[in-house]
């Protein structure tokens, strides 16, 4: 159990940094009409992946401090 809840880490934290780098790329290449539209995906799908990082952190501490808050 422990080594899935690893493996989704590290996948988690890989699709973040690919999509910062994909981010990062259109920022030096400049944003123009051809690439707006991505880079707005871009930020959706990071803005969606950090949300879900603070919450699986919030249930983490949850957790920790009040037994079976799993249920929630």
């Amino acid at each position: 159990m422990e080594e899935k809840k690893e493996e989704k880490k590290e996948l988690f934290e890989e699709v973040c940094e690919k999509v910062e780098e994909k981010i990062k790329g259109i920022i030096e290449t400049g944003i123009n009409p051809d690439n707006i539209e991505a880079l707005g995906e871009l930020v959706d799908i990071h803005k969606d992946l950090s949300n879900e990082k603070y919450w699986e952190e919030k249930k983490e501490a949850m957790k920790m401090r009040y037994r079976g808050y799993e249920g929630y």
